[in-house]
């Protein structure tokens, strides 16, 4: 039996995770397709935390960015999901999860009232100013890049296994990505998208291959949940259509 594409086209690493950690029963039945449109690029720079009460992190590579230029560990740190949240752990910062996005995080921390200045330590696009935010309420903060999301492209390989026969289930997870996604797929290419968010699926709107499911929550486990109810939606319409 053939088994139906995942095309992965987020950061290679995090794509990877996402394949490894699906239950073992739903990652035998797809074929994943590393075609990653966004490359995470470490910047050197110095972070400064001096006078700094607490820091955020709004992602995985955020978390790995900076612990690879400061070695300090002894500042609060406030993440968005639990993978997050996990990474920062991980890598030695005493760090709680606050929220599973920006919308919120940032009602979470004014509710507690946390200990301001505040830096987001975060890539150089980010949807939400988490820093900008946060002062006008009441919490002086900034932000500080200290990586980038340089965007790719598809080979030709890739416009074609998304343009055949076969069929091809695409998770996205970021806004980034889905505008990429978007200018990257030729005319003919027919995929069943996945968007982590509403936010992810707006730049998703333009293709016309099939109404976007949107998860309902923005972290993995549910994103593996809607891959598999997709992926058993579209075994029950071959079976179907074979069964004519």
């Amino acid at each position: 039996m053939q088994k139906t594409t995942l095309l992965m086209t987020r950061p290679q690493a995090a794509a990877e995770r996402f394949v490894q950690a699906l239950p073992a029963n739903l990652r035998d039945r797809v074929d994943p397709c590393y075609a990653p449109l966004v490359e995470i690029v470490p910047i050197t720079v110095e972070i400064d935390l001096a006078g700094v009460k607490g820091v955020i992190f709004t992602s995985i590579n955020g978390v790995q960015a900076a612990s690879a230029l400061t070695a300090r560990r002894d500042v609060r740190v406030y993440c968005v999901g639990s993978a997050t949240t996990r990474e920062a752990i991980g890598s030695g910062w005493n760090a709680r999860m606050m929220g599973q996005d920006a919308a919120e995080l940032i009602p979470a921390m004014t509710a507690e009232a946390v200990d301001a200045p505040l830096l987001h330590l975060s890539g150089r696009h980010v949807r939400t100013d988490i820093a900008k935010e946060l002062s006008a309420l009441g919490y002086p903060s900034r932000r500080q890049v200290v990586y980038d999301q340089k965007l790719l492209t598809f080979d030709k390989a890739v416009q074609d296994r998304i343009a055949g026969p076969a069929p091809v289930i695409a998770p996205v997870f970021s806004p980034r990505t889905a505008e990429q996604l978007a200018a990257q797929s030729p005319e003919n290419a027919h995929m069943q998208l996945i968007a982590l968010s509403s936010a992810v699926a707006e730049p998703l709107a333009r293709l016309q291959f099939s109404p976007v499911t949107i998860c309902t929550r923005p972290d993995a486990q549910e994103m593996a949940h809607q891959v598999e109810k997709v992926l058993n939606l579209l075994c029950r319409v071959e079976s179907v259509g074979g069964a004519k």
